[in-house]
C-alpha cells in the first residue's frame, strides 16, 4: 500500500521527523578530550573521531606476541627503551583525533614513565609491530602504515603468522618494503629477533 504524504494529516511533520531520524544516525566524532571519560576499552581505536572495536586475538597470536615480548625485554633491559602493548594507547593526531593500539611498540624509558598523558603515548616510538589475522581486525593496512608514518614511527613489522612472513616498513616514509620468512630481524644495534622463534610459538611448538 502506498502512503500519499499530502492526504495524511500530519504531513507538515513527517519532514521533520525523518530528518531527526537522520541525524541520529550521524555520530559526532569523538574530541581527544572526550576520549579521556570514556570507559576504559582494551579492544578500541579511535580513528577519524570515530570509534572502532576490534575482536579479540586468537590464543595462536596471544602467543606468538608473548614470545616476541619476551625476546625484546631480554635485549632491550638497561638500554633505555621498553616493550609496550597490547592495550597501551599510541596517539597519532588530537584533530581529529586518532589513536591506535599496536600489538607491540617499543618506546623509550623516559617516554613510557613521565608521559603527561594519562592514556596514551605521544612520542614516537622506535618500533611498532602488527599481528595481521585472516579476519583483518585491524582494517585497512594501507591506512594503519599511514597513520603510524603520521605519527613519526621509523620502522613498522607487520607479522602474517598464515603465510610465515614478517613485512618490513622502514624509513621515515614507511615506503620500503621487504619479507623475511626465517632468520633474523634486526632492530638496529638494539635486539635481534629470530623469526624461528615466533613462528614456532605460533604453531604451538
Amino acid at each position: 500500500m502506498c502512503l500519499r504524504l499530502e492526504n495524511h494529516p500530519d504531513w507538515e511533520v513527517i519532514p521533520w521527523v525523518l530528518e531527526a531520524l537522520f541525524m541520529s544516525t550521524v555520530q559526532t566524532p569523538i574530541t581527544y578530550e572526550q576520549s579521556l571519560t570514556l570507559p576504559e576499552n582494551h579492544f578500541e581505536e579511535i580513528v577519524q573521531g570515530v570509534s572502532r572495536i576490534m575482536p579479540p586475538a586468537s590464543l595462536a597470536h596471544d602467543r606468538l606476541l608473548r614470545r616476541l615480548d619476551k625476546i625484546l625485554e631480554a635485549q632491550l633491559s638497561g638500554r633505555g627503551y621498553q616493550a609496550q602493548g597490547p592495550g597501551v594507547g599510541l596517539g597519532i593526531s588530537r584533530v581529529p583525533f586518532t589513536y591506535r593500539l599496536p600489538d607491540k611498540m617499543v618506546v623509550s624509558s623516559k617516554a613510557s614513565q613521565e608521559s603527561d598523558d594519562p592514556l596514551y603515548i605521544w612520542e614516537s616510538p622506535i618500533l611498532v609491530v602488527e599481528c595481521l589475522s585472516p579476519a583483518n581486525r585491524k582494517g585497512d593496512v594501507a591506512e594503519l602504515i599511514a597513520d603510524y608514518r603520521n605519527a613519526g614511527v621509523p620502522e613498522v613489522w607487520l607479522l602474517k603468522p598464515e603465510e610465515v612472513t614478517c613485512v618490513i616498513y622502514t624509513g621515515l616514509s614507511l615506503s620500503t618494503v621487504t619479507t623475511q620468512d626465517v632468520g633474523i630481524v634486526n632492530l638496529g644495534q638494539l635486539a635481534q629477533v629470530p623469526m624461528l622463534m615466533l613462528w614456532q610459538a605460533w604453531a604451538g611448538e
